[in-house]
């Protein structure tokens, strides 16, 4: 092999290794495109994805949970992700289901777990009361879910709105699976249609 070649491999393969290192890749999961851009600073994403889907199974194939996002924004540096206008579906062992809305979401990948914040909004229907279904709709400020365990935790105040009661709590630990809330810190429980009549 003469000298010329060899310097002409040697120079692709320098050329191909530096291309690699300076190039990011940004993935855009709605048109299964790769579109490349310059690395960029810490602050910001290492990739991110549009119009997202994710799901959560137990070892029996039970399906635990689902999230859906406009954005996710993944930085590797801390393993978590942000998340725009998260929705979460929680399932549970009954026919009712729990919807969770939020602002904003950061998922913890190391710990799997998923805190909301930003007008946090738990609404279920449940749908065995096929006469008249009952609708509870809860209201926080910040919720944190185990996504493997489905299990939802507030600590900064608890509205609750469930058929004629209206209940405010300082904490809430609900078993999303076993559809089970648990309240404490200055619980109160009134019937709406009493206040109306005072």
């Amino acid at each position: 092999m003469s000298m010329t070649l060899k310097t002409a491999i040697i120079c692709s393969l320098l050329a191909a290794i530096l291309a690699f290192f300076y190039w990011s890749p940004v993935f855009i999961a709605s048109s299964d495109k790769e579109v490349s851009s310059f690395k960029k600073p810490d602050t910001q994403a290492d990739y991110y994805f549009e119009n997202v889907k994710i799901e959560t199974f137990d070892a029996s194939g039970f399906r635990l949970n689902q999230i859906v996002a406009q954005k996710i924004e993944h930085f590797d540096s801390t393993k978590t992700s942000e998340i725009a206008a998260p929705k979460v579906i929680a399932y549970s062992e009954s026919d009712a289901q729990w919807l969770i809305n939020a602002a904003h979401g950061k998922v913890n990948h190391q710990s799997e777990e998923i805190q909301l914040e930003g007008s946090v909004k738990l609404t279920q229907t449940a749908q065995y009361q096929l006469t008249s279904p009952t609708t509870t709709q809860i209201d926080v400020d910040d919720l944190s879910i185990s996504l493997n365990q489905n299990t939802a935790t507030s600590e900064n105040g608890v509205k609750i709105l469930s058929g004629n009661y209206y209940t405010t709590a300082k904490k809430l630990n609900a078993q999303l699976k076993e559809n089970t809330i648990s309240l404490s810190g200055q619980v109160v429980s009134s019937e709406l249609e009493s206040e109306l009549q005072k």
